[in-house]
């Protein structure tokens, strides 16, 4: 169990401790540790979204090439009958992870780059 002494000064037989600076202190470190573990989460959204979004875009100029011959229009053919899924259901995946991670960040009151 968790117990939350608000106490600053704890009695004992034949001594006091005082815990204000302690408090103070862990207090501080607490802060500190949230904010490089909510940064390194925002970092990763960032990276990430960033990837899906290249993957996104690589694939629509994929489909909106020209093929030079058969061959090309083959395998061009092929990609879009697959496209569901080699692409679209793991992007859409990836992308419900990113949000579930902004959703998180939004709990915190954790700031996320407007362009995420």
């Amino acid at each position: 169990e968790i117990e939350k002494l608000t106490a600053t000064v704890v009695k004992f037989p034949f001594f006091e401790l005082h815990c204000d600076e302690i408090i103070k202190d862990l207090s501080q470190q607490a802060y500190h540790l949230a904010f490089k573990c909510l940064s390194a989460v925002a970092q990763s959204v960032h990276e990430r979204s960033q990837a899906v979004l290249a993957e996104w875009q690589e694939t629509h100029e994929r489909i909106l090439s020209n093929p030079d011959d058969e061959e090309e229009l083959a395998k061009l053919k092929q990609f879009m009958a697959d496209i569901a899924q080699l692409k679209t259901r793991p992007l859409i995946a990836t992308t419900r992870q990113i949000h579930t991670q902004i959703d998180m960040l939004a709990e915190f009151s954790f700031e996320v780059e407007s362009e995420v």
